[in-house]
C-alpha cells in the first residue's frame, strides 16, 4: 500500500488538482438539434427511406426462413421415430431456428435504436 505524505502536498497544487478534476467530471454543453428539426431533415433524406426498405425486405425474408427451418425440424422430430441420431438432429435443426430468430430480433433492436426515427 502506498503511504501518502500530507506535509509534502501543497495546499494549490491540491487546490488545482480538484478544479482540474471538477472540470472533468462537470457537464459541458450540449448543442444538439430538436426533435422536430430532427424529423424535418430526416423527411428530406432518402437514404433513411432505403434503409428503411431494406431493413423491411430482409426482415420478411429472415421471418420466411426461419419459419421454414422450424416447420422442417418439427417435421423431421415427427417422422424420426426410434432414431435417437434423427432425433437430436431434429431437434438442434429447432434449436438453430429459434437461435437465428433470437439473434435477429436482437439485431433488430439495435437497428432500432441505429436508425434516426426508428426502423418503422
Amino acid at each position: 500500500m502506498i503511504k501518502i505524505n500530507t506535509r509534502t502536498i501543497s495546499k494549490p497544487g491540491l487546490g488545482l488538482g480538484l478544479i482540474i478534476a471538477a472540470n472533468l467530471v462537470s457537464p459541458s454543453a450540449v448543442y444538439s438539434a430538436t426533435p422536430q428539426e430532427l424529423q424535418r431533415n430526416l423527411k428530406a433524406n432518402p437514404i433513411v427511406e432505403d434503409i428503411q426498405m431494406i431493413i423491411n425486405f430482409l426482415s420478411a425474408g429472415v421471418g420466411v426462413i426461419v419459419l421454414a427451418v422450424i416447420i422442417i425440424g418439427g417435421i423431421q422430430y415427427i417422422t424420426a421415430g426410434d432414431k435417437p441420431e434423427a432425433t437430436m438432429a431434429a431437434k438442434k435443426r429447432v434449436i438453430n431456428g429459434v437461435t437465428a430468430l433470437i439473434a435477429f430480433m436482437l439485431m433488430y433492436a439495435f437497428l432500432q435504436w441505429l436508425v434516426p426515427g426508428g426502423v418503422f
